[in-house]
């Protein structure tokens, strides 16, 4: 009786050991790193290698293998860096948010989502709401279930864009995929007494707009004087004053206003919605 016992004991404990034995297998088998890899200084060109970019590649250590992970997003964006890992799925493995950037100032930085979705599979998941041509602000935000992303959007950038619209989007991501919660627009702006918005120009012609306001408190006339900037559909506004003389600004904004504010003797400005201009005894500048 008491052998018998000690038997089953013992296959009891053999079992759990090799249990725990082929676990611990499992989950060092599905272990991987995330890393970078800049193109060398020397040698050989980089970018003549099969699916590389011209500058910064992702690869993954997975099971004793560097994995190269490429499509034709990743080998477009020359350049990567690593935002967050996280699992934003809830299914164990952690997540890579990517950050991508083609150089230049044409766009923002984007980002994409790497997922290791199984055996030898790595999906890349990007959206539009997350191209850097809409110069995203990302920021993850904890929950009682997955985590939300949220993006911060400027679609009033880009070349002879008018818009002025701003959005906050809300972004889960299941199941491989990428799903909007929530979208909603921003309809918040400083008040102004006068204002100059990118959308008023003809853009086929190469007139300027100017507006009359008395900018320094004299009773004498001044101008805002703006002209068009089509590179990134904006207005750029220099203020003539009858005290200060002709205040070149050399910025474009969608929407340039005279605030009812004043600042050592000047109207403060606004550059597109929030962005508060303050004279400083010889110059505007960005109110910090």
């Amino acid at each position: 009786m008491i052998s018998k016992l000690h038997r089953s004991i013992m296959v009891i404990f053999s079992l759990s050991g090799l249990l725990f034995i082929y676990t611990s297998v499992v989950a060092q088998a599905e272990d991987f790193k995330f890393y970078i890899v800049e193109e060398p200084t020397s040698g050989e060109p980089y970018d003549t290698l099969p699916r590389r970019s011209s500058k910064d590649d992702l690869f993954v250590s997975y099971r004793g293998e560097e994995i190269l992970i490429t499509n034709e997003t990743l080998r477009e964006a020359r350049y990567k860096s690593i935002f967050a890992e996280i699992d934003l799925d809830l299914d164990g493995h952690k997540e890579l948010i990517l950050e991508i950037h083609n150089g230049g100032n044409c766009c923002g930085t984007g980002y994409a989502i790497v997922s290791y979705r199984g055996e030898n599979f790595f999906s890349v998941t990007g959206d539009e709401l997350l191209h850097g041509s809409l110069f995203p602000n990302l920021k993850i935000i904890p929950h009682e279930g997955n985590p939300i992303l949220k993006v911060r959007n400027l679609f009033s950038l880009g070349a002879d864009n008018v818009s002025q619209e701003e959005r906050i989007v809300l972004m889960q991501y299941n199941y491989g995929n990428l799903e909007v919660i929530s979208e909603s627009v921003n309809a918040a702006v400083l008040p102004t007494l006068l204002e100059v918005n990118s959308y008023e120009f003809d853009q086929d012609k190469t007139e300027e707009i100017v507006k009359i306001f008395d900018a320094d408190g004299d009773d004498t006339p001044d101008k805002l004087i703006c002209n068009y900037w089509s590179r990134w559909g904006s207005a750029v506004c220099d203020v003539e004053s009858s005290v200060n003389g002709y205040l070149d600004m050399s910025l474009g904004c969608s929407r340039f206003g005279v605030l009812s504010s004043e600042t050592n003797g000047m109207k403060d400005l606004v550059c597109n919605k929030f962005s508060k201009l303050i004279f400083d005894g010889e110059k505007y500048q960005e109110d910090e």
